[in-house]
């Protein structure tokens, strides 16, 4: 099966999530989260082009930092100060605030598929968006770092809507296995968890 209206299939974008995820667990270890400092741009190359670093300044408002070339490529400006959220249509805002404010309270790893371009003159394009959780105290999170995964093909600025695909929003515990895929519409309400800690360099050359 393929994307629609962009030729790429889905697996083409899983190459970034995975090189993020697995660094990111890589270095988590038993705690709830890894440490901002502790990641490394040589170790995510296929992540780095869509890669974001962003900062929770309201439950449901996460600020861009810092953006790869793709990411600032679909976003069609210069990301670093807007929110996450400003890239996302009105319908689709409305969506992930919720989700985003749900991930910063447990801790929790978000995961979505995105669609763009609904309408007759621009093409569909599908996403995909992780967001994994970092702090520096060990506490709460202080800093997410996430993928904004697009077809290599589009190079115009997109607004997305969350797609019809599952949410995964996995609630984090120390020293627990990778977290689990949650159905869309049934997002899993578990306890609250411990907090740990992470953060991010990104090189865009």
């Amino acid at each position: 099966m393929r994307s629609p209206d962009t030729g790429d299939p889905p697996d083409a974008l899983a190459p970034a999530l995975a090189a993020l995820e697995a660094h990111w667990h890589g270095l988590r270890g038993p705690r709830l989260m890894p440490a901002r400092g502790e990641i490394r741009a040589r170790d995510i190359d296929p992540a780095l082009p869509c890669l974001f670093l962003a900062e929770p300044v309201a439950p449901s408002v996460l600020r861009i930092r810092h953006a790869g070339r793709s990411f600032a490529g679909v976003a069609g400006m210069e990301p670093r100060g807007m929110p996450l959220c400003a890239f996302f249509t009105p319908e689709g805002r409305a969506a992930l605030r919720p989700l985003l404010a749900e991930m910063q309270e447990r801790p929790a790893i978000l995961g979505l598929d995105l669609i763009a371009g609904r309408g007759i003159v621009a093409p569909r394009v599908a996403a995909r968006l992780l967001i994994l959780p970092l702090s520096d105290t060990g506490l709460r999170p202080d800093c997410f770092v996430g993928v904004l995964a697009c077809p290599a093909a589009v190079q115009r600025p997109l607004r997305f809507d969350i797609g019809a695909g599952p949410v995964r929003l996995d609630p984090l515990q120390a020293g627990a296995a990778r977290p689990r895929l949650v159905a869309s519409g049934g997002l899993r309400r578990a306890g609250h968890a411990p907090r740990p800690a992470l953060r991010l360099v990104v090189a865009n050359g």
